[in-house]
């Protein structure tokens, strides 16, 4: 593991997540897509199941923000947590993210073993279960291309340095990590 350089536009990150955390999430993901209804539309993405806020993936996003302040030479606030399983025919328009995705992380979590990067600019990242990209959603542009393979399942963590533009998406403005506002009755 390495420390990024202030100038840093992508790094990848081999075993990101332990085997077990990745095989247990997988297990929790097949079960969550077979019931899903959670299919919308998504200006970014075609087919796929997705979750915002999971709370398995929050519990994620906590775990990792020690890493990932020891990656980045940055004091994080986590903002939210997000999971995909993408199916056969699945892409990923290219894109920048918005404010709460100042210093992001895609965790790929398990798959049908084919081998699907994600480009962030111009370069192809190759993952395998566990491994991580982190990047600068609000800045870098990232895409994948068509899926041929049957599913992947991937984890994103987003976090914005705590002295940084964005320090006010702190947990991506909820009243805290793992509840939506409304489960305070906040508007």
């Amino acid at each position: 593991m390495g420390t990024i350089r202030e100038d840093f536009r992508c790094l990848l990150v081999e075993n990101f997540l332990s085997v077990d955390i990745c095989r247990i999430f997988s297990n929790y993901a097949i079960m969550r897509h077979r019931v899903s209804k959670n299919n919308e539309s998504d200006p970014v993405v075609n087919i796929h199941t997705s979750y915002y806020g999971d709370k398995f993936t929050e519990a994620i996003l906590l775990y990792s923000k020690d890493k990932m302040e020891e990656l980045t030479n940055k004091k994080l606030f986590p903002t939210y947590s997000y999971w995909r399983m993408y199916t056969y025919g699945s892409y990923l328009k290219e894109h920048k993210d918005r404010n709460s995705c100042e210093i992001s992380v895609t965790i790929h979590v398990d798959g049908d073993k084919h081998d699907w990067p994600i480009i962030v600019g111009n370069k192809e990242y190759f993952t395998k279960p566990g491994d991580a990209v982190i990047y600068l959603g609000k800045e870098d542009s990232h895409s994948r291309k068509k899926f041929e393979g049957d599913f992947q399942t991937q984890i994103f963590l987003h976090y914005v340095d705590q002295e940084g533009p964005y320090k006010d998406f702190v947990y991506d403005k909820r009243i805290d990590v793992g509840v939506s506002n409304a489960d305070y009755g906040v508007k």
